[in-house]
């Protein structure tokens, strides 16, 4: 794999020197800059551009997840890796509306950590189990009678690609650059997924369309899970 530039926000630094330290010894990866804070982690995130953001949940200054949004939201996304050590319910599933690629908790072993984000940076998302389990759980909940098979085939073609990439975890930008499509067209084309659907969330939207696959084709989640030794 070519080298990526990876870049660390995480608020204990000897967690900060423990990822840096396993990455460089590891991989053969760029680090572009460590930080503690939000504050900083964006302004270094606009300086350095980086592939890959690996971080923690919870910084000293605000919710991670604040900084999820941003750069989700920037002009070049980069992939998200999220680290956890306690691990709430509501932030896994509002991580997982906003697109992010990675997200285990610090109790993963160093192995599993260096296999998980080389399989991130191949693109293939990647969530521990607890994680993944609580994430079906959220899609089906509500949302697993099958009753919406009628609103999913209302779809046009190109409204079911949208819906389908934003249900693997794809923010509006990233959907674009798939489907050559500008991020404006993507973000009518999902108002008019959600309308169809009466849904009022993104990942409201992913939880019917995954029920509905897994119903109609079996098809399980996007996501692959810490150890299956998938990839």
């Amino acid at each position: 794999m070519t080298p990526k530039k990876i870049l660390i926000i995480e608020g204990v630094e000897l967690t900060r020197i423990g990822l840096r330290t396993l990455i460089l010894e590891k991989t053969e990866h760029e680090i572009v800059g460590e930080v503690g804070s939000a504050d900083e982690a964006k302004a270094l995130y606009d300086q350095t551009s980086p592939d890959l953001v690996i971080m923690d949940t919870m910084l000293p200054d605000c919710s991670g997840l604040s900084i999820c949004r941003y750069i989700k939201e920037s002009a070049k996304p980069a992939k998200l890796f999220l680290i956890s050590s306690c691990p709430d319910r509501q932030c896994m599933i509002e991580a997982f509306s906003l697109g992010i690629e990675g997200y285990v908790l610090k109790d993963i072993s160093s192995s599993e950590l260096i296999d998980s984000l080389i399989q991130v940076l191949a693109g293939k998302p990647v969530l521990a189990p607890e994680i993944a389990e609580c994430v079906v759980e959220h899609m089906r909940s509500g949302k697993g009678s099958g009753q919406h098979a009628h609103e999913i085939d209302s779809l046009s073609v190109q409204e079911r690609r949208v819906l389908e990439l934003v249900a693997k975890g794809m923010s509006n930008r990233q959907v674009a650059d798939q489907l050559g499509l500008s991020e404006k067209t993507v973000k009518n084309y999902f108002s008019s997924v959600l309308s169809k659907l009466n849904a009022n969330r993104r990942t409201e939207a992913a939880a019917m369309f995954w029920d509905y696959q897994q119903k109609s084709f079996g098809s399980a989640s996007p996501f692959a899970t810490v150890g299956s030794g998938c990839g």
